[in-house]
């Protein structure tokens, strides 16, 4: 009888440790359980023909966090596969047509469509009594990088007729997407015609999955336990997320003049806003390129010191900026550098959201002032 309460005993307390310990751990010490790896729970994507990843078409979508940066928004996509009301091909004479290409920046993650920078900049401009309405479409989509912004133009945005077309730039991973992007098909001029991604794909339920994740992560319950991957972490070291520390030291190099392993990568991407520049002035259109800064360059002090933990020394917050820059002058495309503009807000306000490094609603009020003054004197 004494066995059994003994036993019943040491069954009881090792329940309440594990309980407690697993609470601990989510409460104070969170670690990378599935729901971290796959925090983002967004069922709207199909594949697509030429780009590797795509938008539906007339679908309505929830974007939620798992960890609640931001709160549960609607997307809803109109029959192109864009997030924006219908748009009828034949432009109307007394107006001027704003095209919008990029990724999830200016798809307006985590945010209202009506608070995405997109939409303020058409509200802004139609109350400036201009001569003309003005109507933007948004073909930003997330997972998108210069290749499938390239492809969006050339294969979708020119039947719309835009006056200007505004590409969003995000420094953070455009430059690093060639890394995981494969050029399966190229056209006569060596640029993507075909573009796939080695490193994810698009579920039956239309979201975007890793595709090699490790063994701990295939485990029924147990890999949302915090105490069990936290034990499998430091034993085994199986919860490093493929790519994820590779990533951290690319982004460390990308923003360091000193290194060069992606030269050829900023290449290809001038490259290419240099064929889009070129077919537009074909067309008596105009190209704008919009930079968009990461969190860590904004929030400097903050975001790079427990976010990312990287040398990034203050001489070197910006000259990835300059040198693009410096080739838009060069090339005669237009651009805007959102940076100064955050900046000018970061010390009273925050831009981002946190634990996601994508513009809250003030980020994007900010980008469309900016956006908003730019294009007011193209037209001009």
């Amino acid at each position: 009888m004494k066995k059994l309460r003994r036993a019943i005993l040491a069954c009881i307390v090792t329940v309440v440790t594990l309980v407690s310990s697993e609470f601990i751990l989510s409460r104070f010490f969170p670690q990378r359980t599935i729901d971290y790896v796959q925090s983002i729970s967004f069922r709207c994507f199909e594949e697509g023909e030429h780009r590797w990843v795509k938008m539906k078409k007339n679908g309505s979508c929830k974007l939620q966090s798992m960890y609640d940066s931001f709160k549960p928004v609607e997307v809803i996509t109109n029959g192109y596969g864009l997030r924006n009301p219908e748009i009828p091909i034949a432009k109307p004479s007394n107006m001027k047509r704003i095209l919008f290409i990029g990724d999830s920046f200016t798809m307006g993650w985590g945010v209202k469509d009506e608070d995405g920078f997109v939409r303020q900049t058409e509200t802004r401009m139609n109350h400036m009594n201009l001569p003309f309405a003005i109507q933007t479409i948004n073909a930003g989509f997330t997972a998108a990088g210069p290749s499938g912004y390239y492809l969006s133009l050339k294969l979708d945005g020119m039947q719309f007729d835009p006056d200007i077309v505004v590409v969003g730039f995000y420094l953070g991973n455009d430059i690093l997407s060639r890394k995981d992007v494969e050029w399966v098909k190229t056209d006569d001029q060596g640029l993507p015609d075909v573009v796939r991604s080695k490193s994810t794909y698009i579920d039956a339920t239309g979201q975007l999955r890793l595709k090699d994740l490790p063994l701990t992560y295939h485990i029924p319950y147990l890999r949302r336990s915090h105490l069990f991957i936290l034990m499998m972490n430091t034993i085994f070291r199986d919860t490093v997320i493929p790519g994820q520390e590779e990533l951290i030291t690319d982004t460390a190099c990308i923003f360091n003049r000193d290194c060069h392993a992606f030269d050829q990568g900023k290449s290809e991407v001038k490259l290419l806003f240099s064929t889009m520049n070129t077919m537009l002035k074909q067309h008596g259109k105009r190209l704008v390129i919009a930079i968009i800064p990461t969190n860590f360059q904004v929030h400097f002090n903050v975001e790079y010191k427990t976010q990312y933990n990287l040398p990034l020394k203050p001489s070197n917050r910006r000259f990835l900026n300059d040198e693009f820059i410096q080739h838009f002058i060069q090339q005669e495309i237009e651009y805007i550098d959102l940076l100064p503009p955050l900046l000018e807000k970061a010390g009273s306000e925050r831009l981002y959201f946190t634990q996601d490094d994508h513009w809250n609603e003030a980020g994007h009020r900010v980008a469309a002032e900016a956006i908003s003054q730019k294009l007011i004197s193209l037209f001009q």
